[in-house]
């Protein structure tokens, strides 16, 4: 899990008066998925797991749990891919904050 949705994860659970015991850690959705098909407890994970999860592991969505993720997309300006520069100016119709561009 990304670090600042890490923070905000502890933070949404430690608002909500859950306090978590952090035994073990996962990189990736997939390395979740796994340790805890393997037994290791209880984790949070993103909604796109679910294509990928055993069939021993539960997921169930967090009702009133809603953490804000921004995502940006980034490109080199010197790549002249022509199916990029149409997903660039799909991107680009969509609105723009905090951008130097």
């Amino acid at each position: 899990m990304a670090p600042l949705l890490y923070d905000r994860v502890l933070a949404a659970c430690n608002a909500a008066g859950v306090t978590l015991n952090i035994v073990q850690e996962g990189n990736s959705p997939t390395t979740i998925l796994s340790l805890v098909a393997g037994g290791i407890g209880l984790s949070f994970t993103i909604a796109s797991a679910a294509r990928t999860k055993p069939d021993t592991v539960v997921l169930r969505e967090i009702e009133g749990l809603r953490i804000k993720i921004d995502f940006f997309a980034i490109w080199r300006d010197d790549n002249k891919l022509p199916a990029l520069h149409k997903l660039i100016e799909v991107v680009r119709k969509q609105p723009a904050r905090n951008l130097r561009r």
